[in-house]
């Protein structure tokens, strides 16, 4: 019973450190953004606004607003 609060307190803790750690790369810009994502390993980068990404391919954007995008990570 202890353990299961302990993963799940750890598992909070690392969301909000994971969590800080990306809104400071959305606040420094694409070159932060992409080395964030390759750090954590994610396959896909997901922006509420489109921006250049020259190692990125991007997948998707929203037809009507033009404003959320998807992007690729591509290997290096």
């Amino acid at each position: 019973r202890d353990s299961s609060t302990s993963i799940r307190t750890n598992n909070l803790i690392e969301w909000a450190r994971r969590k800080i750690i990306v809104e400071q790369a959305y606040a420094a810009g694409a070159q932060d953004i992409e080395r964030v994502g390759r750090e954590f390993g994610a396959d896909y980068i997901v922006s509420g606004a489109c921006m250049p990404f020259p190692n990125l391919e991007k997948i998707y954007q929203d037809v009507m607003y033009r404003e959320d995008c998807i992007y690729r990570i591509l290997s290096k």
